[in-house]
């Protein structure tokens, strides 16, 4: 990997969002103060959403029409990266089930010998909004019942470095 850019954060924060109204607002509020570029990828909201975002400081990328959560993903995931892409990226939700005052501790934790960092929310639920509480309940119940021995099956990868022509992350098999 390149030596980072002494002007660029070392991480992103992108959110995907659609219609995120006071909710982003707040999440946006709590990330200012933190040494993170903020990108919103916004899903064709249809209540303000970009504007807002944009006048609290995060770089916006706007689709024109409602397209869902991954093609939000991806499309600000490719405008970081062809941006000069940070070292870290963190992924969030922009509804304020992901705890922006969390983010400090990823930070922290980037400083190690880690290639991938992933945070546990569930301990948590209270703090979903009530409506993710129950599908995330009811997701696991579902989940629950499939075949036991795929579901201890460990997963092993380790992720190989990003090819910026591509604008791709890959997988490689591994441990």
């Amino acid at each position: 990997m390149p030596a980072a850019d002494a002007t660029r954060p070392p991480a992103a924060v992108l959110i995907p969002v659609h219609n995120g109204g006071d909710r982003l607002t707040r999440v946006l509020g709590e990330l200012s103060p933190l040494p993170v570029a903020v990108w919103v990828a916004d899903d064709g909201s249809t209540d303000g959403s970009p504007e807002r975002a944009a006048a609290a400081g995060a770089r916006v990328v706007a689709l024109p029409e409602r397209r869902g959560k991954g093609a939000a993903l991806r499309r600000g995931l490719g405008e970081i990266l062809a941006a000069g892409p940070p070292e870290w990226i963190v992924f969030m939700d922009g509804d304020g089930q992901h705890l922006a005052s969390e983010v400090p501790r990823f930070l922290e934790a980037m400083a190690g010998p880690y290639d991938f960092l992933t945070g546990d929310r569930m301990s948590q639920s209270e703090a979903f909004p009530r409506h993710r509480r129950v599908t995330h309940r009811a997701g696991r119940r579902v989940g629950s019942r499939g075949d036991r021995r795929a579901r201890e099956r460990p997963v092993r990868r380790r992720l190989a470095p990003v090819d910026r022509r591509d604008r791709a992350l890959r997988a490689e098999p591994g441990g």
